[in-house]
């Protein structure tokens, strides 16, 4: 038996039955400080934890009271169910039964349970985070890429159009337009691309409106006249005037 460590006395002691009574009370308490904390090998038999191999002489000589005071205190506690006795002829093995509660065992057992519960379920946690950061990262790192991709190819365009020269069209030498725009411009509005780029000449040359883009430009009057009349084939007007008044109803194009 180790004299390390400590054991717990509750409070409530003050009001257990043999708290008065001298002889039981002291036994009980060296019982509480000489059985096993955990369980224990002893001869080939397993020794719970609270539990002692020891007898009445052992016992009186460790709590200073006689062997009849000692044979009386083990009566009233296992009378009142505090002790069990296993008695053979060479030993007795003392069990105190409530143990592990007088000691907080059984929180102490829980509180382990818990703390793994708790370190599984964070471990679990930090699994499924990690994962779910790891899904963002890779979500986030093909989106950049193709972010990347398409403001490269926005680029590309911008680029090609730079360096692609614009030509000058209509009365006016004022519409801008590319070899390749015009192409377009004739393929979608065959009969009135010629017309469509006569009037915008007409019209920035009498409103002084800037615009950046002339093809845009073109391209919505040409959809705007084909729904209002058709086929756009009605004869191309170039009043001055009516032209104007058309135009200015197209405030909302901008660029």
């Amino acid at each position: 038996m180790s004299n390390q460590g400590w054991v717990k006395a509750y409070r409530q002691l003050l009001d257990w039955e043999w708290y008065t009574d001298v002889p039981t009370f002291k036994l009980f308490l060296h019982l509480l400080l000489i059985v096993n904390r955990e369980p224990q090998q002893w001869r080939g038999q397993t020794l719970s934890s609270g539990s002692v191999v020891t007898s009445i002489s052992a016992l009186a000589s460790g709590s200073g009271l006689s062997d009849m005071q000692v044979r009386t205190a083990l009566k009233h506690l296992q009378k009142t169910g505090e002790i069990s006795k296993n008695v053979t002829n060479k030993n007795t093995v003392i069990i105190l039964r409530n143990y592990a509660k007088y000691q907080g065992l059984e929180n102490d057992r829980q509180q382990t349970d818990n703390n793994q519960i708790t370190n599984k379920q964070q471990t679990d946690n930090n699994q499924i985070t990690n994962k779910q950061q790891t899904d963002n990262n890779q979500i986030t790192s093909a989106f950049y890429k193709q972010e990347c991709k398409n403001e490269r190819m926005r680029e590309g365009r911008e680029r090609a159009s730079a360096c692609t020269p614009a030509k000058l069209y209509g009365e006016f030498k004022n519409v801008r337009l590319t070899d390749e725009e015009l192409a377009k411009l004739k393929k979608q509005f065959p009969l009135d691309w010629q017309r469509l780029i006569k009037n915008l000449s007409f019209h920035i040359h009498n409103t002084h409106k800037t615009y950046y883009d002339h093809f845009s430009v073109l391209q919505k009057w040409g959809a705007e006249d084909r729904k209002n009349s058709g086929a756009l084939q009605s004869p191309p007007s170039y009043d001055l005037e009516q032209i104007e008044r058309d135009t200015m109803n197209n405030t909302d194009i901008k660029f």
